[in-house]
């Protein structure tokens, strides 16, 4: 058992927590806030609690018997300790944020707590002071949801690079905000709705030889109304490709709002002159036209 060896005092933190704050990573820190807020704990309670490996706590538990927040005795005080007052929520700025801001604003909301935990699990390893710093300000900006954020991250780690998660998930929550979504269904609706889009997007991605992390988010936009308000499934992006196999993005775009102010619903709309198929080939599958189109396309990007 480890005991909490610094007293709290007209609610202000203990000098031996916010003089180290600056040294600590952000186990130690959780850690830290942790025994202010339990004044007693084991390690296998804390990692369990925190959802931290024993690696970590132990390092963590060190650190602070270091620097004597907390010691391996229970501590004699003169006068009982007295209980620690939330602080008011804190506004983190996105350009900085000082440990000890980090730290009151944790204390200060429960869900933030939860939301870098459990971030924690989802991006697969412990957060960095800068990426608490942005999932802060992502969740008191623009979607103050543990759930809503959590799932969003969970969405981009299936689709993009690791490095580039908190950043997606940031447009998304920023997004949601800007369209008003605050409900658990809405929530849910809309992490189905980008599984779809994602699906679109990385099957024209490969008709086009393209990865689909290297498209900007305009062309991402763009490529989503073809079927968002379109509503042209991926085979109107191949008869395109068929007759101009070198077709690039915008140019598709143009072809697809063309056809649809037209009022185009289907391919047969689209062909006023048949294509000719040879009678030798009669049986074989239309789509063999559209493979021979997109293998040719891809031997000219290589």
């Amino acid at each position: 058992m480890f005991y909490l060896n610094a007293k709290i005092t007209d609610n202000r933190l203990p000098d031996v927590f916010t003089d180290n704050i600056a040294t600590a990573d952000s186990a130690a820190l959780k850690v830290g806030v942790y025994f202010l807020q339990k004044m007693q704990a084991v390690p296998d309670e804390i990692c369990r609690e925190l959802h931290l490996s024993s690696a970590s706590v132990t390092r963590a538990i060190q650190f602070w018997l270091d620097n004597y927040l907390i010691s391996e005795t229970p501590v004699l005080m003169d006068q009982p300790l007295p209980p620690y007052k939330t602080p008011e929520p804190v506004k983190v700025g996105k350009k900085s944020l000082s440990h000890k801001e980090m730290a009151e604003a944790v204390l200060a909301d429960p869900d933030l707590s939860v939301l870098l935990q459990e971030s924690q699990q989802v991006l697969g390893k412990e957060l960095s002071n800068s990426e608490s710093m942005h999932l802060i300000s992502i969740y008191q900006d623009y979607l103050s949801s543990p759930f809503a954020l959590l799932n969003i991250e969970q969405f981009w780690m299936s689709h993009v690079p690791p490095r580039k998660v908190l950043k997606e998930t940031e447009y998304t929550a920023k997004e949601w905000k800007e369209l008003g979504i605050n409900r658990i269904d809405e929530f849910e609706e809309r992490i189905a709705l980008m599984e779809k889009n994602m699906a679109y997007l990385e099957a024209v991605s490969r008709l086009l030889g393209e990865d689909v992390n290297e498209m900007s988010r305009k062309t991402k936009r763009m490529i989503v109304r073809w079927l968002e308000e379109y509503r042209y499934p991926i085979e109107f992006v191949r008869e395109v490709l068929i007759r101009k196999e070198d077709a690039n993005v915008p140019y598709i775009d143009s072809v697809l709002k063309d056809w649809h102010k037209k009022g185009y619903k289907s391919i047969n709309d689209t062909r006023e002159t048949p294509v000719n198929v040879d009678e030798r080939n009669a049986n074989k599958p239309a789509v063999s036209l559209i493979d021979i189109a997109i293998k040719k396309r891809n031997k000219k990007r290589q």
